[in-house]
């Protein structure tokens, strides 16, 4: 009776961890795909205190693309000068749609990230003033 307790258990054990696996095959992390195209989408706003200071910046996203090409997760992984562009990003992403990726000629959802950036112009932009790069200069 103990015998056939225990091969049941056992079976049900087995049963249930390839159970397990098959699930979590299925939330395997998507695949990166490097500078999608992007193919729809509004530009962000340039900030009216960044205008006015004429600072520049840069804003990068992590994003999850859907497999029809739509922003489906979003999250701001770098921004500088902090807070300064992140809110004009924040509104338009949404919007933005990007070329799909295949696989065996089905769609799928993958990650980037995608860096936009804020310039007035070449020699227009100041340097943010609270980063420094004094690590930079040699020691005396």
């Amino acid at each position: 009776m103990i015998r056939l307790f225990i091969l049941i258990t056992l079976l049900w054990t087995s049963s249930v961890l390839a159970d397990e696996s098959k699930q979590i095959a299925v939330y395997d992390p998507l695949p990166f795909f490097e500078s999608p195209k992007q193919i729809n989408g509004a530009k962000p706003h340039y900030p009216k205190v960044a205008l006015i200071r004429g600072l520049c910046g840069e804003v990068d996203i992590a994003l999850s693309i859907a497999a029809n090409g739509e922003v489906s997760n979003k999250k701001i992984i770098y921004s500088d000068p902090h807070g300064v562009f992140d809110s004009e990003v924040e509104k338009v992403i949404d919007s933005w749609q990007f070329e799909k990726k295949f696989d065996n000629k089905i769609a799928i959802p993958y990650q980037t990230v995608v860096s936009q950036k804020f310039l007035l112009g070449p020699d227009d932009c100041q340097p943010n003033p609270s980063f420094k790069r004094d690590w930079l200069k040699p020691a005396p």
